[in-house]
């Protein structure tokens, strides 16, 4: 065969040249510098990469993470037919197994994941199935939530797809009830999982603030991660603050800092911080809390509440491993105790573990500073982890925001 083929990227189609007589065909896409109808076989966005093999063309369809294949015909200059070979088409949206940036998740410790569905504004079930060496996904629903029509934030209470979300960050999961920041909306929602039935225990819809008050009367800036006590308690990430919500009262308090960003360690209102979003919460009382402006994994000791430095230092961003502040993280944001003495942070793109009776940091997952996700053993690869949940002995559950995707490492 004496044809080349080339990826015209930005104008979106597959070209073919004669290395016999220089002619230059469009074969494949649209001459268009827009991506149009990307889900077409016939129609390409942003292809990059191209390759032949016995007859059939293949190529990296970049901007909507497939890959496509066509069948040339006889003396190959020209395509037969076309296929998608791989990938999900347009991968961000909202049915299906698909998200779209989901940012927190949270196990029942039985055999369900939540996720909060952030830019669907939805809250989605992933029901596993365990095997000896495997875990599986049975099923994929929406229990709370709907994507707006119209692009509109909207923050309503109700039932399943009736109640509405303002783009949700966090879960935490506490019996048979989930409780949301509802980052966008400024408040703290409720979902009682046996019937999708979605309250706001905490603060008013679109009013932001930073008032220690009781329901709608409290107010906050952006909350993001949460957990539950197990005990009436909620704690929240909010803004420089980490907020605490009385349940069986709606109360709101601030456990440790002010709407003042730092990185100061102290007690009540003189500790700082800096954007904290993953919260993980052990049952002696501690509170970790992933600082993200500030590159550093903090602790809360809830009997004081005293805040102090666990590892990384305030203001350097890195990926090294170390002990203390002698290590270095880039902008961390999900955090899960592993049950074994050790706390899984996600930054940028890679998952690193803290030995939590020695400081030291060390790297389990992903390679700094090389972004796309690989399966398979570690180091492997990530592109954009946020929350992880232990989902069973030795198995972490990982969200990729930038892939949409949810990961397991075992």
């Amino acid at each position: 065969m004496d044809t080349l083929f080339v990826a015209d990227t930005v104008n979106q189609h597959i070209r073919s040249m004669s290395l016999t007589s220089g002619d230059v065909l469009v074969v494949w896409g649209a001459t268009s510098r827009v991506c149009i109808q990307a889900e077409d076989p016939g129609r390409l966005c942003f292809p990059r990469g191209v390759a032949v093999d016995r007859g059939t063309l293949y190529v990296a369809n970049t901007a909507v993470d497939d890959i496509r294949a066509a069948v040339l015909t006889p003396g190959g200059r020209d395509i037969d037919s076309i296929r998608t070979v791989a990938g999900l088409p347009l991968h961000r949206g909202s049915e299906g197994p698909r998200f779209d940036n989901p940012m927190f998740i949270a196990s029942d410790g039985a055999d369900s994941i939540y996720v909060a569905d952030t830019n669907n504004d939805e809250i989605r079930r992933v029901s596993l199935s365990f095997g000896p060496s495997t875990v599986t996904v049975r099923d994929i629903t929406t229990l709370a939530g709907s994507p707006s029509p119209d692009g509109l934030l909207r923050c309503e209470d109700g039932i399943g797809a009736d109640a509405s979300f303002g783009h949700p960050s966090g879960v935490a999961v506490d019996g048979g009830t989930i409780y949301v920041t509802d980052t966008f909306g400024r408040t703290i929602r409720k979902i009682v999982i046996a019937t999708g039935d979605v309250t706001t225990i905490a603060g008013k819809c679109f009013m932001p603030g930073f008032t220690a008050a009781v329901g709608p009367d409290a107010r906050f800036t952006a909350p993001t991660g949460i957990v539950a006590d197990g005990r009436g308690l909620l704690y929240a990430a909010d803004f420089s603050a980490i907020r605490a919500i009385d349940v069986a009262t709606r109360g709101v308090s601030t456990l440790a800092g002010t709407f003042q960003p730092g990185s100061a360690d102290g007690i009540g209102g003189s500790a700082q911080f800096n954007s904290p979003r993953g919260l993980a919460l052990d049952a002696i009382g501690n509170l970790y809390v992933a600082d993200t402006g500030n590159h550093t994994i903090r602790k809360i000791v809830l009997a004081t509440p005293a805040l102090t430095t666990l590892a990384g230092a305030p203001g350097m961003a890195g990926s090294a491993d170390g002990v203390g502040a002698g290590a270095r993280f880039n902008s961390p944001i999900g955090l899960a105790l592993d049950g074994e003495g050790g706390l899984f942070v996600s930054e940028s793109n890679t998952i690193r573990r803290i030995d939590l009776a020695t400081g030291a940091v060390s790297t389990v997952l992903g390679q700094p500073g090389i972004r796309g996700v690989k399966l398979g053993a570690p180091p492997a690869r990530l592109n954009q982890p946020a929350g992880l949940a232990l989902i069973g002995p030795g198995l972490l559950a990982i969200v990729d925001q930038a892939e949409n995707v949810l990961l397991t490492l075992r």
